[in-house]
């Protein structure tokens, strides 16, 4: 033997009772086959907790579906104002089955006349007629526009509504508008249906 801080050497002798013989306890699973051995006690690792399946994929679905339902469903329900705002969007509805309708789609202007009078002594023009359903269906009456006529220009133009919003088949209403101090110029006039309020 040798220290291992000086560097000392000397012989030791081994004790008499060796060889021994040690006996080892047997392992964990030894102890389903061994009859009557106790069970070891517990171990003292950390328990770790069941994985959860992650949740935010989930919630990303979700929140996509709300989405594109959600521009679905602006897209139809705006789509008068779509297609007023950019027309070829018409036949994209098309091809999708939701064709779209003019406004003022299934109504018909009937008996339409104008008159010039003064009011307080200032000129007024006065344009009356009736608007009536054609179609199979009840409609909702849109504002209308008059767009007085400068020969091939337009000139004074204002919206109004007719006495009633809504019509069933067959049904017509009247209305009247004017305007003050009319253009001396004037040489006719159109009133058509518009998504204007």
């Amino acid at each position: 033997m040798r220290c291992a801080k000086c560097g000392h050497q000397w012989t030791q002798t081994p004790p008499e009772d060796l060889p021994r013989q040690v006996e080892l306890p047997p392992l964990e699973s030894d102890f389903r086959t061994i009859p009557g051995a106790a069970r070891p006690p517990g171990t003292n690792l950390p328990a770790f907790p069941p994985q959860r399946r992650p949740r935010s994929g989930v919630i990303a679905w979700a929140i996509l579906l709300l989405i594109v339902g959600g521009v679905i469903g602006g897209g139809l329900l705006a789509r008068d104002a779509i297609v007023a705002a950019w027309p070829p969007a018409a036949k994209l509805y098309e091809l999708i089955g939701f064709a779209h309708e003019e406004v003022g789609s299934g109504l018909e202007l009937r008996n339409v006349s104008s008159a010039s009078r003064s009011e307080d002594g200032v000129p007024v023009l006065a344009i009356e007629g009736e608007v009536a359903n054609v179609s199979s269906a009840a409609r909702d009456v849109p504002t209308m526009r008059v767009i007085v006529k400068e020969g091939d220009k337009d000139g004074q133009n204002w919206t109004f509504k007719a006495a009633q919003s809504r019509l069933l088949p067959g049904e017509s209403a009247s209305f009247v508008t004017s305007v003050r101090n009319p253009s001396p110029n004037a040489t006719g006039l159109t009133i058509t249906f518009t998504t204007d309020k």
